[in-house]
């Protein structure tokens, strides 16, 4: 969750940054400012991409460690149901 909100942030810093070279390339006129706007918002967009992926990403990951878990689960109550018969039937012997 961590990296989403990383990737987020600078998705967000990104596009401030460009909207304030728009403005240096209206009020000035100067073209390398508009190229400069061009490449944040791009940086932006990119960086918000990846923070939408990395929560896709993230929720997977949660579900598959729900079930890995609910399978430890199962497993180490067939492990002990196990164990106790065995223990049972030594003490019957």
């Amino acid at each position: 969750m961590h990296d989403q909100h990383i990737w987020r942030g600078f998705a967000v810093t990104y596009a401030v940054v460009a909207i304030v070279q728009i403005y240096l390339a209206l009020s000035t006129g100067a073209t390398w400012a508009g190229l400069l706007a061009v490449l944040w918002l791009l940086a932006a967009l990119g960086c918000g991409a990846v923070a939408h992926w990395q929560g896709r990403h993230e929720q997977d990951e949660d579900v598959d460690l729900d079930e890995l878990a609910q399978d430890g689960l199962r497993s180490a109550e067939e492990e002990l149901a196990q164990w106790a018969a065995r223990r049972a039937s030594d003490r019957s012997l």
